[in-house]
């Protein structure tokens, strides 16, 4: 949730060139950083108290986030001022992605011929088309339908899925092949990503957040 909005106010924040360029950058450190941590504690907290202690990782990290919000982002309490929330589309597409996720996981085990893989798609399926009728009608749409229809938000939007599913799934085979088939414990599977994590850090955080503006001809 934080990662997601820290762009929209970032951009809000700090004016487009170096001072944007500069801000985007140290973001991108941070969580390179953060990934990096998060490998390493989290091989730490399975070996010393199972699989299930990551799980409550995000829960401080989360309100500490929540509480320094608050303190130190300008007030924005006019922004939406004249806006309501349109709950019954925060509904259906929370539900629908939800309903969406438990029937690709028990596809996983039970295979797409199962009733308890067909049944959540199904009405996954339904959900989410309910979502879409919503957001065409709503005076106020959590995604306005002709803001998705712009070329560059399209593109924005399919590169970034891929992008996300390729490093994902990256990351998950490769922590699986360190455990399962080279036998790593789970603390040095973590340390085995470090190196990617360094690479982000340098190069995606500081190489990516120039001080000055490229010359224009």
């Amino acid at each position: 949730m934080s990662t997601v909005t820290a762009f929209a106010i970032f951009i809000r924040i700090f004016s487009e060139g170096p001072q944007r360029n500069k801000a985007l950058g140290v973001l991108v450190a941070v969580l390179s950083a953060g990934f990096a941590a998060g490998a390493f504690a989290g091989g730490a907290l399975t070996v010393a108290f199972g699989w299930r202690s990551v799980m409550f990782v995000n829960v401080p990290i989360g309100v500490v986030a929540a509480v320094l919000s608050q303190r130190f982002l300008p007030k924005t309490e006019g922004w939406l001022k004249n806006q309501r929330l349109d709950v019954p589309g925060a509904i259906t597409v929370t539900l629908g992605t939800i309903l969406l996720v438990f029937g690709l996981t028990n596809a996983a085990t039970s295979g797409f011929d199962s009733l308890d893989t067909i049944v959540p798609l199904g009405l996954s399926v339904l959900v989410l088309a309910s979502f879409l009728a919503i957001e065409s009608r709503s005076r106020s749409p959590l995604i306005p339908p002709a803001f998705l229809k712009r070329g560059s938000v399209l593109t924005a939007n399919t590169l970034a899925l891929v992008l996300t599913s390729t490093v994902g799934g990256v990351s998950f085979i490769i922590t699986i092949y360190l455990q399962n088939i080279l036998g790593y414990s789970p603390l040095y599977a973590g340390l085995g990503t470090l190196p990617r994590a360094v690479i982000f850090f340098l190069v995606g955080g500081w190489g990516a957040s120039p001080s000055h503006e490229p010359t224009r001809c």
